[in-house]
């Protein structure tokens, strides 16, 4: 898959635009809450936006 193709996946399943630098910020910062909370990470693929596993609450 190209990198493009991951970055229309991302926003699909977190409505955020990584293309913006507030999208990459806001993504950034949920990851590390999700560490800091020892939150796991999801794995595998994710079947539909907001799916459990696919998105994390805002």
């Amino acid at each position: 898959h190209t990198i493009r193709y991951r970055f229309e996946r991302v926003r699909e399943l977190s409505g955020l635009d990584v293309s913006s630098t507030d999208g990459r910020e806001k993504l950034s910062l949920g990851l590390k809450a999700m560490r800091v909370l020892g939150i796991a990470a999801p794995r595998g693929p994710a079947t539909e936006p907001g799916a459990e596993g696919g998105r994390v609450p805002r």
